[in-house]
């Protein structure tokens, strides 16, 4: 798959995720939650991230939209970051704070290296760029707590894709 085809994927699915949130009835109660989160992949990437995840749900629907951005700390000229959208469904009984929940959705990675220029007796090298995007099938599995507008939570992920993925997350969701 292209980087151009990768990269209208991510688009449409972004543009899917707005229209629908947006389509929405005005009289439908909104629930949007947005935080931070951070974790960390001991899959191929074996690094720390720093993320922010939203969530949207509607009392209609048993499914919860959710997406997140995770932007990982890599070593120097290394650049890694991780889109997830998809849905997640609560395995929760009514007026029980704790809700264990399961998802799946895409997930598009992106690895981008950078080559510094130096100079040699010889001449200049480097100086160039490279990258490349993966979509990959992204499976959630976790648990969130209810404490009135503030939501934390606790995640293990899996995406599978060129990039193979594993984190372990957890985070901090506000009720907007």
């Amino acid at each position: 798959m292209s980087i151009r085809t990768r990269t209208s994927a991510l688009r449409m699915a972004s543009a899917l995720l707005l229209a629908m949130v947006i389509a929405m009835p005005a009289q439908a109660q909104i629930d949007l939650k947005i935080g931070p989160r951070l974790g960390y992949d001991v899959g191929d990437i074996e690094e720390a991230f720093l993320g922010v995840e939203a969530r949207v749900g509607l009392p209609v629907m048993p499914v919860e939209f959710n997406g997140s951005f995770d932007y990982y700390f890599m070593e120097e000229n290394v650049n890694f970051w991780s889109v997830h959208v998809g849905g997640l469904y609560a395995l929760k009984a009514p007026g029980i704070p704790v809700a264990p929940y399961v998802g799946a959705g895409l997930d598009f990675s992106r690895l981008s290296v950078e080559v510094p220029e130096f100079d040699t007796p010889f001449g200049s090298f480097g100086g160039d760029s490279t990258g490349n995007t993966e979509v990959g099938l992204g499976l959630i599995g976790g648990v969130s707590f209810a404490f009135g507008p503030l939501n934390p939570f606790v995640q293990a992920q899996i995406s599978l894709g060129d990039y193979d993925l594993y984190t372990l997350s957890a985070g901090l969701l506000f009720g907007l």
